[in-house]
């Protein structure tokens, strides 16, 4: 399963937990002929089913735009990519210390070059901006959806590049 299908089960299940759960967690309190600790355990469940999704759907939102999407990184069909522009994107990954510290997210438009495939372009939002326009990349795409690209991380810049986009 995808990072992405991952996510938009977990954002359903908070959208139906968000809905159902009030109404769980006040049945489960007022059902007076359970023990106390059956019903804090239920609501307890409640809130871990109704806010883990959406903290597990946040989590992951926020590492495929900081590392690049790893799962496909493993399993995607390895090509190049030229990079034909770069863009701030209007978003800012959020991490320990202020908001002037925090890396931003940059948009890639690519073109594709995948074995045995024509030349395609596509964008990709990374939080790495250490890839220049012209450069060549290398890249990972989904076998099923070729428009779903992952950077490899370092590739096409120096090391010093590296440093300044703090690229793994």
């Amino acid at each position: 399963m995808t990072v992405a299908r991952i996510s938009a089960v977990c954002w359903a299940v908070f959208i139906v937990m968000s809905v159902l759960g009030i109404f769980v967690a006040g049945a489960a309190l007022n059902d007076h002929t359970l023990p106390m600790a059956v019903r804090v355990g239920m609501v307890a469940l409640d809130v871990l089913l109704w806010w883990g999704p959406f903290g597990y759907a946040t989590y992951l939102s926020m590492v495929v735009v900081k590392k690049g999407d790893r799962r496909l990184q493993r399993r995607g069909v390895r090509g190049t990519a030229v990079v034909l522009k770069r863009d701030f994107a209007d978003t800012a990954i959020q991490t320990q210390g202020f908001g002037w510290q925090t890396p931003s997210v940059f948009e890639y438009v690519l073109d594709v070059s995948l074995p045995g495939r024509d030349v395609y372009r596509t964008s990709v939002r990374v939080g790495a901006g250490g890839y220049k326009e012209g450069s060549t990349v290398t890249v990972f795409a989904s076998p099923h959806n070729r428009k779903r690209v992952a950077i490899e991380p370092g590739s096409g810049t120096s090391p010093e590049q590296r440093k300044k986009s703090r690229l793994p």
